[in-house]
C-alpha cells in the first residue's frame, strides 16, 4: 500500500514537469527530457498495476536487443556514464519493454554505484539469451547472494546503497521480471573481481523463411 500511495503521489509532479517542459523552445535537451519523463510516468502505471493485479497489461512483444541495449546505453551517456556494450547480431527476446527496461535500469543503476566501468554483455546460449551486466566493484559474498534477492534486502558495508537511494528492491524486481517473461536472474563473480548480474530470457526466434520455394506468377489476361 505504501508503494502504491507512493507511485501515485509521484504522477501530480511528474505531470507539472511535462507541461513546463512542453513549454521550452525545441530541442534536443527538451525531447530528451520529455523521453524520460514518459518512461517514468510508464513505469508508474506499470507499478501502480502491478502492484494492484499482480501483472502489467502491457503485452509481450519482440525486442530487437541490439537497438534496445544501444538505447540504453545512450540514455545513461547523457548523463555521464559509461556503458560498454558487447552483443551477437540479430538476437531478440520476447518480453514486455517498460518491464525489461525497469529491470535492466536497476541492475545498470545499482552497478553504476559501486564502480567506475560497467559492461553490458548479450549472447545466446542454446534457446535462451544471456544479459550480463558487468562491473568490478565490490562484488557481494556468495553466502549473501540468495538474501539479497528478497525484497527490502540490503548489502553488507561493503556494497551498501548510498542513502537515499532505494529500498533494496532493484535485483528482486529485475528477478519478477526475468520469472515473468520465463527467465531467471543470477548473481555471479566477475573474473578478476566484482559482480555479474545474469538475466537470462528465452530466446525469440525470427520469422521462418519460406521453403515452399517461388510462387508462378498469374497468367495475363
Amino acid at each position: 500500500r505504501m508503494l502504491a500511495a507512493i507511485s501515485h503521489d509521484l504522477r501530480t509532479p511528474l505531470t507539472r514537469l511535462g507541461l513546463r517542459l512542453d513549454l521550452l523552445e525545441e530541442g534536443e535537451i527538451r525531447d530528451r527530457s520529455l523521453q524520460d519523463l514518459q518512461q517514468m510516468e510508464q513505469q508508474l502505471d506499470s507499478a501502480l498495476t502491478f502492484l494492484r493485479d499482480g501483472a502489467t497489461s502491457e503485452p509481450v512483444q519482440r525486442i530487437d536487443l541490439p537497438s534496445f541495449l544501444q538505447s540504453l546505453a545512450d540514455q545513461y551517456a547523457d548523463i555521464g556514464h559509461a556503458v560498454t556494450l558487447a552483443f551477437e547480431a540479430g538476437l531478440a527476446v520476447e518480453a514486455r519493454t517498460t518491464e525489461l527496461t525497469r529491470a535492466l535500469c536497476n541492475l545498470i543503476d545499482n552497478a553504476t554505484h559501486y564502480a567506475r566501468d560497467v559492461e553490458i554483455r548479450a549472447s545466446r546460449k542454446d534457446d535462451t539469451v544471456r544479459i550480463d551486466v558487468i562491473d568490478h566493484g565490490p562484488g557481494i559474498a556468495e553466502a549473501d547472494r540468495v538474501r539479497l534477492l528478497e525484497p527490502f534486502e540490503r548489502g553488507d558495508a561493503a556494497r551498501q546503497l548510498r542513502d537515499g537511494t532505494g529500498f533494496g528492491l532493484g535485483l528482486p524486481t529485475a528477478r519478477a521480471v526475468a520469472e515473468a517473461a520465463s527467465g531467471r536472474l543470477d548473481l555471479l563473480d566477475t573474473a578478476g573481481g566484482g559482480l555479474t548480474v545474469r538475466l537470462t530470457l528465452p530466446v525469440a526466434e525470427g520469422p521462418r523463411p519460406d521453403k515452399s520455394g517461388p510462387k508462378p506468377a498469374p497468367e495475363a489476361g
